[in-house]
């Protein structure tokens, strides 16, 4: 970047544009036309990479990008816009226009989550980047970086050399770059600990800065170090827990800890389990779990601690646990407070020893060899009606699924079972996330599966009743009211479906919702012209 836009101030974005109602996004350009527009105005560019079902992007948008002291900063000082990074059915043709450069982009900046935001100076040239939602106060900070040499993410990539910072500016220095999204946080990160003495490590501020790099190998090896250079029976403590879970699948430390472990009897190991716990799914965990199970007294077995780990270990119908949990699954399931416990592992054990090979058989083919009747049989005799009835339902509703998807047909039966399954079953709308999660499978599946590929009025309207559900708990949905209003013109209900789209995008206008707001328009034109939404435009 030219070093002029180091004298920018934020005290002149803050006096001027007094009536900014957030950021202006530059419309209808491509990305050569962008370069060219920044080259002349002699400004930078920022883009936000954004994907439709990105839920943090959503919230940029809503809580963000509106506000009017972000607004100012970034419209004196950067040409700002936005790039779908995914594609769907209700693209319209701006978006469509994008899909190359916005390939290109993804591909040649890493951008791997959402949403990303890159920075070009005047020339195009990668200047600064960061991952994730900023409030925004830290988006404005973002900008000030960017706009600074000194802190720009690939300045300090290609400038930086081990030693030149104090230790007290490397951890500031890593924590602010992992955001970025690159590998140069880590490095900085491990040359801190590199660089203090090793009695410092355990320090709690620390060991929060090893668990924000595991992924990291450098960092890996400061925590092997660190874990292996600690008193033994202080593997077990709390916060060491929670540094080795996240290090969990790395070789070295997983042989280090295992190693200890297996030396314990079984009363140093049962204080130890959690540890164990999580190396659940190697094998040489399990095999150390086997023998600490073995020597456990048959009165002394039904304790809570116990079960969890029992649980996490048994992982098939051959295993010790399988058979205690089928047969004492309340009195399991009573001990530690989990309605379902039990059941679950055992459905899970017999889903993927039964019924996947068929499973698999079928994807491949194309159409069903599943020998319904035969498994259902074999599985109800052995295992209880209660828990066949369970993987049948919910292993048809998966396979229809897949082979609606993969062939085109099937679909009545999908929709079928599927709504079979979410009506004896029922759906979780406990806590806020699982109301908002459900809303969204619900939404899904009645627009992607009842109405784009069923014409069975059964089928819509349950379509339409779960529809109605969802947009009672979110109202403000306006994605939401646009499958509800599409279903109503399928259904017949031509001027009830207007009402509602108009709703839509009234709401999606008021909360600047640009990305749906053209598709929304657009399937408002259709239902007034009496042309059919629900066939899919090429």
């Amino acid at each position: 970047m030219r070093n002029v836009f180091v004298f920018f101030t934020f005290l002149f974005c803050i006096l001027n544009n007094a009536n900014s109602q957030g950021i202006e996004w530059v419309q209808n350009l491509s990305w050569g036309q962008i370069l060219a527009k920044a080259k002349k105005e002699n400004k930078a560019i920022f883009m936000d990479c954004f994907a439709t079902w990105c839920q943090p992007c959503h919230r940029m948008d809503k809580e963000v990008y509106q506000d009017a002291g972000v607004g100012e900063v970034f419209n004196n000082n950067f040409i700002a816009v936005k790039v779908q990074m995914d594609k769907t059915d209700l693209d319209n043709d701006d978006v469509k226009k994008w899909y190359n450069d916005a390939s290109i982009i993804q591909r040649n900046y890493s951008v791997s989550a959402f949403p990303t935001f890159l920075f070009f100076d005047p020339n195009g040239k990668p200047i600064h980047r960061a991952v994730g939602y900023k409030n925004s106060a830290d988006f404005v900070s973002l900008a000030k970086d960017a706009l600074n040499p000194e802190k720009q993410y690939y300045a300090l990539l290609s400038n930086y050399k081990p030693g030149k910072l104090d230790t007290s500016e490397l951890k500031g220095l890593a924590r602010a770059l992992r955001a970025s999204g690159g590998s140069l946080a880590g490095r900085i990160a491990t040359e801190y600990f590199v660089r203090i003495p090793m009695s410092q490590w355990g320090q709690e501020d620390n060991l929060s800065l090893m668990k924000d790099f595991a992924s990291d190998t450098g960092m890996q090896k400061v925590a092997y170090s660190y874990l292996s250079g600690i008193p033994l029976e202080t593997l077990s403590n709390t916060e060491n827990i929670k540094l080795t879970n996240y290090f969990s699948s790395v070789f070295s430390i997983r042989k280090f800890v295992l190693g200890y472990l297996e030396t314990l009897n079984t009363t140093g190991l049962l204080s130890r389990l959690q540890l164990l716990d999580l190396f659940s799914k190697y094998p040489d965990a399990k095999k150390i779990f086997s023998k600490f199970i073995a020597n456990v007294k048959p009165d002394k077995m039904y304790t809570k601690d116990i079960l969890i780990s029992l649980g996490m270990f048994t992982q098939s119908s051959s295993d010790f646990g399988f058979k205690l949990f089928l047969k004492n699954s309340t009195k399991i399931d009573n001990i530690i407070s989990s309605k379902g416990y039990s059941k679950a592992i055992i459905i899970n054990i017999l889903m993927k020893e039964i019924y996947d090979p068929f499973y698999a058989k079928s994807v491949k083919s194309g159409f069903d060899s599943m020998p319904w009747d035969s498994i259902y049989k074999d599985v109800s005799k052995k295992f209880g009606k209660e828990v066949a009835e369970t993987i049948d339902i919910h292993v048809k509703s998966s396979l229809y699924k897949d082979l609606a998807e993969s062939t085109g047909k099937f679909w009545g039966k999908y929709i079928d079972y599927y709504i079979e399954e979410k009506e004896k079953y029922g759906w979780d709308t406990s806590g806020p996330m699982h109301k908002f999660i459900d809303a969204q499978f619900i939404n899904n599946f009645v627009f992607d599966a009842i109405f784009f590929h069923s014409s069975d009025k059964r089928q819509i309207n349950i379509g339409l009743k779960w529809m109605e559900g969802v947009i009672r708990r979110n109202p403000g949905a306006a994605n939401h009211i646009d499958t509800y209003a599409n279903l109503l013109y399928k259904a017949g209900r031509r001027s009830e479906a207007i009402q509602w789209q108009q709703k839509a995008i009234k709401i999606a206008s008021d909360e600047k919702e640009d990305w749906v707001l053209g598709a929304l328009k657009n399937n408002l034109a259709k239902m007034e012209s009496g042309t059919p939404t629900w066939i899919k435009e090429n």
